[in-house]
């Protein structure tokens, strides 16, 4: 979808201002007035004619990554195919806005040839998380002296994915110790049981742990090694549930499902097994891969996930669960679980303790 419009600009508001004030100091008489205006409108008439031909005949396409994170720069390339030299003075300036967003410049364009092509590389970074579908990738021309403006607008079709941003977590590792001290006390989550490897069984330990039948066909004692040995299985709840002024609990969403994110990254990092189960109208669990990028299903949902908003949120966690995420309500929280309120200031201070006290992107 294409869109152009004719602006005036404060020069040219100060020129019609003094255009009147002129015809009213003559008496609006032809042969004194006349004259100086018909040759004052034939050079506004010129200027918008070149202007608007720098505009003419003008493709335009994007090319933009599958996704970003929130705060991180996103480089992007742009292609202007063109129809008709571009013949006025004047810079024509590029500005490119991603859905409602403010339209930001990324680039003068200068004088080209006909059936040219300008190649133009920019970055864009996100203060929001969610989908992005469309690109508005507008080309302002001015008239001579700035008088008028005439801007042309392209919507472009793009599918781009803002993920929410990865913060460094000073006191992340204690969810990791309260998750230990609950396997310890027996209370094993069915991740810390899957078997990760076996090995050669050592003098002086406990032959509950020996692989009887494996042993038996390799003529030694071979022993189990359980994930459990190695890294604590860490199951995030996040709530969906918010009550309250919409405004207010909008953004205590959003920064639980920042904090969800980095504790996702975070545990994911340092080699536990991570699940997410995200409470809504019916609770959806997520399991991160053993790779590099094991995260990125639970990432790009953690990216267009949204609250609900209800006056009483009672929450019912799952029995495995080592920690709620939520931003207010009341959730029946079992001995040993951490919970994350993240609207308590207490929460904040203590358990997240970000790094220079303030939320800051992963470097």
């Amino acid at each position: 979808m294409t869109r152009s419009s004719l602006r005036i600009g404060a020069s040219g508001v100060i020129l019609l201002a003094l255009t009147v004030v002129a015809a009213i100091a003559t008496g609006i008489d032809v042969e004194a007035f006349g004259l100086p205006f018909a040759a004052l409108l034939a050079l506004v008439l010129v200027g918008v004619v070149f202007a608007l031909a720098n505009l003419r005949g003008l493709r335009v396409s994007i090319d933009v990554p599958n996704d970003v994170r929130v705060g991180e720069p996103m480089a992007f390339d742009l292609r202007v195919e063109v129809g008709y030299p571009l013949l006025a003075p004047q810079d024509v300036l590029v500005r490119v806005a991603f859905d409602r967003g403010a339209a930001r410049p990324i680039a003068f364009v200068q004088r080209a040839d006909r059936g040219g092509v300008i190649p133009i590389r920019a970055e864009h970074r996100f203060g929001l998380r969610g989908m992005r579908d469309t690109a508005r990738v507008t080309f302002t021309s001015s008239a001579p002296f700035g008088w008028f403006t005439i801007e042309r607008s392209f919507d472009l079709s793009v599918r781009l994915l803002v993920l929410p941003a990865v913060d460094r977590l000073r006191n992340a590792d204690d969810l990791s110790r309260a998750a230990s001290r609950l396997v310890r006390h027996g209370r094993r989550t069915r991740a810390s049981e899957d078997l990760a490897t076996v090995r050669p069984w050592r003098t002086g330990e406990s032959e509950r742990i020996v692989h009887w039948k494996l042993s038996a066909k390799r003529g030694i004692r071979v022993a189990r090694e359980f994930e459990s040995h190695a890294r604590e299985a860490m199951h995030i709840v996040l709530s969906t549930a918010v009550g309250g002024v919409r405004v207010k609990t909008h953004w205590g969403f959003e920064r639980c499902v920042r904090l969800a994110s980095s504790l996702v990254e975070h545990f994911h990092a340092q080699g536990h097994p991570v699940r997410l189960t995200l409470l809504r109208d019916a609770p959806t669990l997520f399991v991160a891969s053993r790779h590099r990028h094991g995260t990125r299903a639970i990432q790009r949902e953690l990216a267009v996930v949204t609250p609900r908003f209800v006056e009483h949120a009672e929450l019912v966690l799952p029995a495995d669960a080592t920690c709620v995420v939520r931003a207010g309500g009341t959730a029946s929280v079992a001995t040993g679980v951490v919970d994350l309120d993240v609207t308590e200031f207490a929460t904040v201070a203590r358990w997240i303790g970000f790094a220079g006290g303030s939320w800051k992107p992963a470097s």
